[in-house]
């Protein structure tokens, strides 16, 4: 609901401070709180999807806290260990690209002759009986990652909205106004699928 997204402060790595839109929803949601961050987990794409996103404590940096996470063990005790609760939560929108180059990875899979102009066959696709040659110079893919208050989108899936409900004096606050983690993850077999961090929200990280 936009009327629940107001300005909110975020601190910024570098100790500046920004005013960014900020969306909050009082919801019963999965709950984690570590030794150096805190994290909530919030249902993605008709609940076959997580979207868990990760807050380090204030002495920590956004740095310590991904290398934190990288080891499986720290990864499976987020998962595995988050409670569910009432939570206040405060996030700010957020827009999230990320582009590769896809080339390496096709060949390592054996697809190499259609990067070889003197391999290659599209023959279906161009003439070449007046010598042109047709190979592929670049695979790209992009991912486009985007939360407000419709909700998320990552590729094809969609997320459930924010929206207010019942405001509880005694809930749990959670406030994403410092640089962040955030993980998309398929519930059924904990695979990541999308995984980044957003230092400035009013930007495209």
């Amino acid at each position: 609901d936009p009327k629940a997204t107001s300005p909110m402060e975020f601190n910024l790595a570098n100790g500046e401070k920004i005013e960014t839109p900020t969306m909050y929803k009082s919801m019963r949601v999965k709950g984690y709180e570590g030794n150096n961050f805190n994290s909530i987990t919030l249902p993605f794409g008709n609940k076959a999807f997580n979207l868990t996103v990760i807050v380090p404590l204030e002495e920590r940096s956004i740095e310590e806290s991904y290398q934190e996470l990288a080891s499986n063990q720290t990864w499976s005790s987020l998962t595995s260990q988050s409670r569910e609760r009432e939570i206040d939560i405060y996030l700010p929108k957020f827009k999230f690209e990320y582009s590769t180059v896809m080339n390496h990875s096709l060949m390592q899979l054996g697809i190499k002759d259609a990067f070889d102009p003197t391999k290659a066959n599209f023959s279906k696709i161009l003439d070449s009986s007046n010598g042109a040659e047709l190979a592929i110079s670049k695979v790209l893919q992009k991912s486009v990652i985007e939360i407000n208050e419709e909700g998320g989108e990552a590729a094809a899936i969609t997320s459930v909205g924010m929206m207010v409900t019942s405001i509880g004096l005694e809930n749990e606050v959670f406030k994403a106004n410092r640089p962040f983690l955030f993980a998309i993850w398929e519930h059924s077999t904990g695979a990541i699928l999308f995984a980044g961090k957003v230092e400035n929200p009013q930007e495209s990280n």
